[in-house]
């Protein structure tokens, strides 16, 4: 990469549908880094609740309407990519990393892991299980 190269201001897009995308294209890289940022932390969480946040991020992993939690993994993993996710005080995130030739299928996945978790009972059970030894 030259020291002279500059990169485009980021653009933003509102969609019809209420959702803000954010771009930024880097030209010299191969990679692609998406994610889904949701305004929803810790600070929104009533004392009642407190960590229903952190233990909601950790069940959106455990498979979807289309997708298993193994499936999921081996998915991303076959592309080599990587996903992760994290909540804060004022969000929670979803984000992928992967080539840019896979950037489709990472996307098809994490929105697929936002919008249709399958939220089942044994998987709730099981994770409020490792969430009260914590």
């Amino acid at each position: 990469m030259a020291a002279a190269q500059r990169l485009e201001p980021a653009r933003t897009t509102s969609l019809s549908s209420g959702l803000t995308v954010v771009t930024e294209t880097v030209p010299w890289a191969r990679s692609v880094s998406l994610g889904v940022w949701l305004n929803a932390g810790s600070r929104h969480e009533a004392d009642a609740d407190s960590g229903i946040t952190h233990f909601t991020e950790h069940m959106v992993f455990k498979g979807t309407e289309r997708f298993t939690a193994r499936d999921i993994a081996c998915e991303i993993d076959g592309i080599g990519g990587h996903l992760d996710a994290f909540t804060t005080k004022e969000m929670t995130a979803f984000t992928a990393l992967v080539l840019d030739e896979h950037w489709p299928r990472a996307f098809e996945i994490v929105s697929d892991m936002v919008q249709t978790p399958t939220l089942a009972k044994a998987d709730i059970e099981r994770e409020k299980g490792l969430f009260s030894k914590s």
